[in-house]
């Protein structure tokens, strides 16, 4: 059976970096993507801003697929995200990262310890677009200057909703966690104080 270590931030908070260095630290792991699961960030504006106005719960989010591996991985069973990245479990650890926390009521009984990495907006948010324009360095043109008009929408949308909603992702998701990490801090320095605060049953 293996143990479920979540970890949860804002957009550009570092999960994916904190989960490839607690595979480094950890034995025998897997490493599960929520992002693999997800359809929330291909909705319009207005049904996020809908979404935040009745109440911002995340139980409104359906996920049956991802509901479903995580209770065939947690009885030790291999399966196939629809990312197309590979087969996942089968392993003792299993590094899910998993921005909703212990929010999302279908999949937080399978979390066994959840970190959040506690980031100011501001710099979670530089991250981000940071990672987004390196991201185009190779790329066409055309490319360049449609992004250009997308980093518009996505600063917009910023302002008008999105800090919002990552202000209750944090108030909601910090105080059910585990362990709060400084995500100033060094990853690998980091997925160390995971391993440490590791209860016995899940290392």
């Amino acid at each position: 059976m293996s143990r479920v270590i979540a970890v949860a931030a804002p957009p550009g908070g570092g999960k994916t970096t904190l989960v490839r260095a607690l595979a480094e630290c950890l034995p025998d792991a897997d490493c599960l993507f929520f992002d693999a699961y997800q359809h929330i960030t291909e909705r319009a504006p207005e049904d996020i801003e809908r979404w935040m106005r009745e109440g911002a719960d995340f139980n409104a989010f359906a996920l049956p697929r991802l509901e479903a591996d995580l209770a065939a991985l947690r009885r030790g069973e291999v399966v196939e995200p629809p990312d197309g990245g590979g087969p996942v479990g089968g392993r003792r650890h299993l590094l899910f990262e998993m921005p909703f926390g212990r929010a999302h009521a279908a999949t937080a009984p399978a979390i066994d310890f959840l970190v959040w990495i506690d980031l100011p907006p501001d710099m979670a948010l530089a991250r981000k677009i940071h990672a987004f324009v390196h991201e185009l360095d190779d790329a066409p043109a055309d490319e360049q200057r449609a992004f250009t008009g997308w980093l518009d929408g996505y600063l917009s949308s910023y302002l008008s909703f999105v800090s919002d909603a990552l202000a209750v992702q944090r108030r909601r998701i910090a105080a059910d966690a585990d362990l709060v990490l400084d995500g100033r801090d060094e990853p690998r320095r980091m997925a160390r104080a995971v391993v440490d605060a590791l209860p016995d049953g899940v290392r």
